[in-house]
C-alpha cells in the first residue's frame, strides 16, 4: 500500500512539473512578444489587468518609470525592497516589470543583494 501511494504522488508530482514547465513557457513567450513588438497596438484585452499593459517608454518624469529613474539617481544603490515602499501607490510587480525592462536595455544595473537587488543609474 505505502509503494502505492509513493507512485501515486511521484506521478502528480510529475504531471505538475510539466504543466509549470508549460506555463512558464507560455509566460515567456508572451514576454518576448510584449518585448519585439514594442507598441501598443490598440488591441484591447479583458482578461487581463490593466497593469499588466506593454510598458511605453517615459516621455515625463510623472510616469511610473520616470519616478524609478528620478529615485536611482537620488539614491544610488537603492534597494529594489526600498523601492517599493517609496513608490507604495504602484503596483509591485509593474515596478519589477519596469525594472527588468530598464536593466535589460542597459538604462540601470542591478546587484543582488541577498533576497533582493541594489539599483544603480547608468546613463
Amino acid at each position: 500500500m505505502g509503494w502505492l501511494i509513493l507512485i501515486v504522488m511521484v506521478v502528480f508530482v510529475w504531471v505538475a512539473f510539466r504543466e509549470l514547465k508549460t506555463m512558464e513557457a507560455d509566460i515567456l513567450q508572451d514576454i518576448a512578444r510584449k518585448s519585439a513588438s514594442g507598441s501598443d497596438d490598440g488591441e484591447t484585452n479583458t482578461d487581463r489587468p490593466a497593469t499588466d499593459k506593454p510598458i511605453r517608454e517615459a516621455t515625463d518624469d510623472s510616469s511610473l518609470e520616470g519616478q524609478l529613474r528620478q529615485l536611482i539617481r537620488s539614491r544610488p544603490g537603492v534597494m529594489q525592497t526600498d523601492i517599493y515602499t517609496a513608490l507604495n501607490t504602484f503596483d509591485r510587480k509593474q515596478i519589477q516589470q519596469i525594472l527588468l525592462e530598464m536593466d535589460r536595455k542597459g538604462q540601470i544595473r542591478r546587484k543582488k543583494a541577498k533576497s533582493s537587488y541594489q539599483v544603480f543609474h547608468t546613463e
